[in-house]
């Protein structure tokens, strides 16, 4: 059976973790993409806010 937990130590503070191997992943994606976008001189993309409007624009075009 995969192991769930990875043990992490931060390289500049030192500190250690016990970090989901999920988690792990998801982040590792992220601060890769993030690091990518940096290098290429690019601002790293914040998440989209939710709105209803997409939901208010259906509403007003349904027959």
């Amino acid at each position: 059976m995969e192991t769930l937990w990875t043990e992490y130590k931060d390289e500049e503070s030192g500190e250690e973790a016990l970090i989901l191997e999920l988690a792990r992943s998801v982040l590792l994606s992220y601060f890769t993409f993030t690091k990518a976008q940096e290098e290429r001189g690019l601002e790293p993309q914040k998440p989209i806010p939710k709105s209803n409007s997409t939901r208010e624009h259906r509403k007003d075009t349904q027959c």
